[in-house]
Parts: structure tokens; C-alpha cells; sequence
């Protein structure tokens, strides 16, 4: 029987792709559960304008990461924080703390694109890499800078 998911099923697929699953999977699983519909000719146009439509709007926002990462590209950034004499921080800057400091700057990227293998705990310079998927990266600049104490 050929269905079209009405939403993402785990082992078969997205939701608005068109599957052919076995009678007895569709009407007893899919059907019951509205995961999905049965495939007719005014459901399949549907499903594909919503595809083209998906992909567009995929396409749309693949160019603004574009765009963000060659802005952000070598950028620089200086975050404080508590760190002893030997430079090793009290704590640890993670990609939640970059992304609050981007925003700052008015840079609004997903923290899913902060690529860190670790938690920075040391002071000084530091590379962080940025992934947007479909190839577009950017690495910035983190300096971590040992607060003053008052």
C-alpha cells in the first residue's frame, strides 16, 4: 500500500514522504496511530508542493548561514572568566557561554553549530569551529581573559 507520512516514523521516514509499506503495517500501525494517510492523487501533488516548499525554504536558510559565516569568519571575541595563577579557569566556557556572547554581537546562530571538543578551562587564545551544515563552516577566535578581582 503506498502512504504518505503525515509525520516523521522512525525506520521508515520523514514526515510528507510517500513509502509503499505492507497492507497489514499501514491500516493496523500508520493508519491507526495517524502517522500516516493512504497515498491518493490530490494527497500526492500535496505532499510534493510541501517537499519543493521544504527545500526552498532549506535552500533560503543555507544562504543566510552562508552569509553569517563569512561575516563571522575570523572573528574575535573576549570573554572573562575567574581563573587562578596559573591561568586554569574556576570553571569552564562551553558553547552555551560563546553563544550568549554572539548574541551579544547580534550574531543569532543555532548552538548546534558550536563544534567544541571540550570545554575551554585555560586563559588565553582559542579556536572555536562553527558547522552549519552542508559544508558551511567558520572558526572564530575565543581569547579567554582572567577576571580582575574586586
Amino acid at each position: 500500500m503506498q502512504i504518505i507520512l503525515l509525520q516523521q516514523v522512525p525506520d521508515l521516514g520523514q514526515k510528507g514522504d510517500v513509502k509503499n509499506v505492507k497492507d497489514g503495517y499501514a491500516r493496523n500501525y500508520l493508519l491507526a496511530r495517524k502517522l500516516a494517510a493512504v497515498a491518493t492523487p490530490a494527497l500526492l501533488v500535496q505532499a510534493e508542493e510541501q517537499r519543493k516548499r521544504a527545500e526552498e525554504e532549506k535552500g533560503r536558510v543555507q544562504e543566510t548561514y552562508r552569509e553569517m559565516a563569512k561575516k563571522l569568519e575570523g572573528l574575535s571575541l573576549s570573554l572573562q572568566a575567574k581563573a587562578d595563577e596559573k591561568g586554569t579557569l574556576f570553571g569552564s566556557i562551553d558553547a552555551q557561554e560563546i553563544l550568549a556572547a554572539l548574541k551579544k554581537k547580534k550574531y543569532d546562530i543555532p548552538q548546534e553549530a558550536i563544534r567544541l571538543e571540550k570545554d575551554i578551562k585555560k586563559v588565553g587564545e582559542h579556536e572555536v569551529h562553527l558547522d552549519f551544515g552542508e559544508g558551511v563552516k567558520a572558526t572564530i577566535q575565543i581569547e579567554v581573559i582572567a577576571e580582575k578581582e574586586k
